[in-house]
Order: C-alpha cells, then structure tokens, then sequence
C-alpha cells in the first residue's frame, strides 16, 4: 500500500510540476526592472558580408540605408574566398580585413 501512495504522489508531482514551474518564472520574469525603449537613433556600425560592395546596395542596402539612416554599413567583400587559388591565405586576409 506504501509502495501505491508513494508512485501516485510522483505521478502527481510529476504531473504539475511543469506547469507550475513555467508559471513561477513567468511571474518572476514579470515582476524585473523595465528596460524602456531603446534610444533607435543612436548612430551605429554594422559589418554585412557580401559578393561587393556594389551589389550589397543594388540588391538591398539603399533599401536599409532609407530605413535605417542612423546605421553605416560596411560591406566585407567575400568574393575573393570564392574565386579560386589558396584558399587558406584568402581565408586569411578576409578574417584580416573584417577584424579591421
């Protein structure tokens, strides 16, 4: 009899424990500090990896650049890791040329 009343108490724990720990983070999560709005105009630099430069703006970075005014994009051009030769030192300069 022990043995029954103690499987069908884990069963029951078992059973609510997720619903009841998913609700008790989400009232916690609740209850934090408010971050507020973030400043959206704040001037900020992104780097975009891309074929070139040209194309990046052709296909889409004139569209950002509208949306986004207040975010300068610099494009790392990934054209030399695809044209052939030493991969290895082509792979190389651009890690080089992004950490710039």
């Amino acid at each position: 009899m022990y043995r029954k009343i103690h499987r069908n108490s884990i069963q029951i724990v078992s059973k609510w424990f997720i619903p009841i720990f998913l609700l008790s983070l989400l009232l916690v999560s609740a209850c934090g500090k408010e971050q507020g709005n973030p400043d959206t105009n704040q001037k900020t630099a992104i780097k975009v990896m891309y074929w070139d430069e040209t194309s990046y703006f052709n296909s889409f970075g004139d569209l950002f650049a509208m949306k986004y005014p207040h975010i300068e994009v610099e494009v790392v051009s990934t054209w030399e890791l695809q044209k052939g030769g030493d991969s290895k030192q082509a792979l190389e300069k651009f890690i080089e040329r992004a950490a710039e």
